[in-house]
């Protein structure tokens, strides 16, 4: 029987958005994923951390820094498993840091594509809502999904959530068995993986459960039994917690819960516009059309009009949930980019189609969506472009305190002969050293090589010395006779000859 038998136009049609979409995500996802050094701080501390685990697997449930429980990091363990899992796979590397953050943030991308397809009906709205997504700056970027950070994981369980609960709103299968095990199972990765965080929907997802005759679902079993087990499972999680690191619940009171009546970090606060103003740049262009989701309450009907009013409710309930307390961070906005994008991706083809009717334009609705997708595909080209450009130059510009490691970075790929070093960095608190230590146990690990990381001017005739401080190197070259034997950038390698008289 021949293969051809089993191809159609139609078949072809329905997957090729999908491997289009497939292909370019991949591309601005993973490309040259592994080629920047480990980022200060939160990367570098979970990279350490997911390096313990990798190392030691007498307890997988307490996060550990240097075979000790680490209370810095307080956030449960869900990514630290993915990274350890992925350095088993991949080796100790900056790829394999950040292939969870990666893999998350392509399946949060793929299904805002098929949630549109179920939900909406529409593999253009699809298409043009995760192309969207997939050019947010603020998604492929720092701390989301390019980074060995928490962030993009969390969006993944949020949004999975989310699209579930719409998925049961509005299809009303008979047995949502299954939608409520969904929908504990996003609760708990959530949970474990940025603690409290993995509930900031919640609220917005029970207002959903008032509107249109959605409140029946609180008639059903499936929901008290799905929201008894995740409260049991995570507070069964604090619990052992507590009991495997005394002290543990009291310092996620101080970090986690404080934070948002408490100025727990002087340097994070912010005023309440903050984040408004942060979607300016990390959603850009498409901040500036976001005034078009307006318009769908007067040209969407039926399950269309229902997801946008979901959508909406959600968007702006969590835009104001993180815009109250007084401590913020930029990448808090991710979870909003896959809901943004839906509401842009519908308004767009909808208005569009609605445009078309009005002005009694009777061409065929293949034309007039291939000509919707082609305005789409202009419109996202330069965004797209953007993305790709800053990560075929990620490497051009690194942070002061990054440099030690982007230094030892650059010698083991162009000077391999020098194997043994000592790191001399001053700095005032522990987690500063967080990714020079990475570097140094990866290195020492997988490399044979020797890298002792001091404080204390105390060095040996014949000694490597790496800086990258002008200040430090000042000293160095006062207290002691040099040999300058490497430069790159604002570092430098000496090689010590003998104490200065």
């Amino acid at each position: 029987m021949s293969i051809a038998r089993f191809i159609n136009r139609k078949s072809i049609a329905n997957i090729t958005p999908l491997l289009i979409l497939l292909v370019l995500s991949c591309f601005a996802v993973f490309n040259n994923l592994g080629k920047s050094q480990i980022k200060m701080w939160d990367e570098a501390t979970y990279a350490n951390n997911s390096l313990d685990m990798l190392l030691s697997s007498n307890n997988i449930l307490v996060v550990e820094h240097l075979g000790k429980p680490d209370l810095y990091n307080t956030k449960p363990p869900f990514v630290i498993w993915m990274q350890a899992l992925s350095m088993k796979v991949f080796g100790i590397n900056e790829f394999a840091i950040r292939f969870p953050s990666a893999l998350f943030g392509l399946l949060c991308v793929l299904s805002v594509y098929f949630f549109c397809v179920r939900i909406l009906k529409s593999k253009l709205i699809g298409f043009i809502s995760a192309m969207i997504l997939v050019t947010t700056k603020g998604y492929v970027g720092y701390h989301v999904v390019r980074t060995g950070d928490l962030d993009a994981v969390l969006v993944f369980w949020l949004t999975l959530g989310l699209f579930t609960l719409i998925d049961l709103v509005i299809t009303k299968p008979k047995n949502s068995f299954y939608h409520f095990l969904i929908l504990s199972i996003s609760c708990i990765g959530g949970f474990m993986t940025k603690g409290i965080a993995g509930f900031f929907f919640v609220p917005f997802m029970l207002i959903i459960m008032f509107l249109y005759n959605n409140h029946q679902l609180f008639k059903q079993k499936s929901l008290y039994i799905a929201a008894f087990v995740t409260l049991l499972f995570c507070s069964a999680y604090y619990f052992i917690r507590e009991l495997l690191a005394p002290g543990y619940i009291q310092v996620v009171v101080e970090s986690e819960i404080l934070r948002y009546t408490h100025e727990v970090m002087s340097h994070h606060v912010h005023p309440f516009n903050f984040y408004f103003q942060n979607l300016k740049s990390q959603f850009h262009p498409f901040f500036y059309i976001l005034p078009i989701v307006l318009l769908n309450p007067f040209i969407l009907k039926d399950n269309k009009l229902k997801t946008s009013i979901y959508l909406t409710i959600v968007a702006v309930g969590y835009f104001l949930l993180i815009s109250y307390p007084t401590i913020k961070l930029e990448w808090y906005i991710a979870p909003l980019f896959p809901l943004l994008s839906i509401l842009i991706g519908l308004s767009f083809v909808e208005i569009g189609i609605f445009i078309f009717k009005k002005l009694n334009i009777r061409w065929n609705p293949f034309l007039i969506k291939s000509l919707l997708l082609g305005i789409a595909l202009i419109f996202l080209f330069k965004p797209y472009k953007t993305i790709i450009d800053s990560i075929k130059h990620s490497t051009n510009y690194i942070f002061s305190m990054e440099l030690d490691g982007a230094y030892l970075k650059y010698l083991k790929e162009n000077r391999p002969d020098i194997k043994t070093l000592t790191v001399f960095k001053q700095e005032n608190h522990e987690e500063d050293y967080d990714q020079v230590l990475f570097y140094k146990r990866a290195y020492e690990l997988q490399y044979n090589y020797h890298i002792r990381i001091t404080q204390e001017m105390d060095f040996k005739k014949d000694e490597i010395v790496m800086v990258c401080k002008e200040a430090d190197k000042e000293r160095i070259q006062k207290d002691y006779i040099v040999e300058e034997i490497n430069n790159w950038r604002d570092g430098t390698l000496f090689l010590i000859k003998d104490k200065a008289l």
